[in-house]
Order: structure tokens, then C-alpha cells, then sequence
């Protein structure tokens, strides 16, 4: 018999694809059994995202963070800046947190909000804040 083939000549088929699209009979045979059940508070807990925040998370990093993680954090705890603390432009278009001590550690008064083009010159030393 040539491969892909049963003893009696049947051609083999392959169990269907793991993430392939369920039947809508199907789906509502599953949402039928599943009616009326509730999860329990530990696996409510377990999966709930406001119990694993900030330190509490599996993947948190600490003083090992890097760079682009901890911009992302800063810009989470403090928002997204909307004027110049430098220039105190409100005109421009974009605006960032600069780090003052450009040590990049995990303090939230270590940072400041630069438009660009302040951002660029206090990297390059061209200002003093």
C-alpha cells in the first residue's frame, strides 16, 4: 500500500486542524452546556489583569527593565505629555518623556515632558533643565 493509505485501500484523513472554525451547530451546542456555569473566584482572580499589575506581574522586570519598557511604563503611570516643561509649548505635535538623569532608572520624578525638539537638544547637552 502506498503511504497515506489504510490496510483495505482507504485513504487516511487527518483529525481536523487545531483553531479551525467550529460548525454553528456545534458552537451552539457548546454555549447550550456552558449555560448557567460560572467561574470561581480563583479563576476569576487568576486571569483577572487588575490583581497582576505593576510588581504583582509575573513578567515585571524591576531595576533590570529596558528602555523601550520602561518609557512605555512612565508613559502609562504619567500619560502622554500635552506641553513643553522646557520651551512650554503647547503648539507642537508631538511631545515625549525625557529622562533627566539619563540613567533610565524606575523613579517617576526623574522624568520630564520635552517637546522634540527640546528633547533633542537637552540629549546633546544643548540645555540644562
Amino acid at each position: 500500500m502506498p503511504r497515506g493509505y489504510n490496510k483495505d485501500g482507504t485513504k487516511i484523513v487527518p483529525p481536523s486542524r487545531k483553531g479551525s472554525k467550529l460548525s454553528i451547530p456545534h458552537r451552539k451546542a457548546i454555549s447550550k452546556a456552558q449555560n448557567g456555569r460560572t467561574k470561581s473566584q480563583s479563576a476569576k482572580d487568576k486571569f483577572n489583569k487588575s490583581v497582576r499589575k505593576g510588581e504583582d506581574s509575573p513578567n515585571w522586570k524591576g531595576v533590570n527593565v529596558k528602555y523601550s519598557a520602561l518609557h512605555i511604563w512612565v508613559r502609562k503611570l504619567l500619560g502622554t505629555p500635552k506641553h513643553c516643561s522646557y520651551c512650554e509649548s503647547t503648539s507642537e505635535k508631538k511631545y515625549e518623556w525625557a529622562n533627566k538623569s539619563h540613567s533610565y532608572k524606575r523613579d517617576l520624578s526623574d522624568w520630564i515632558r520635552l517637546c522634540t525638539k527640546c528633547h533633542i537638544a537637552y540629549d546633546k547637552g544643548k540645555i540644562t533643565i
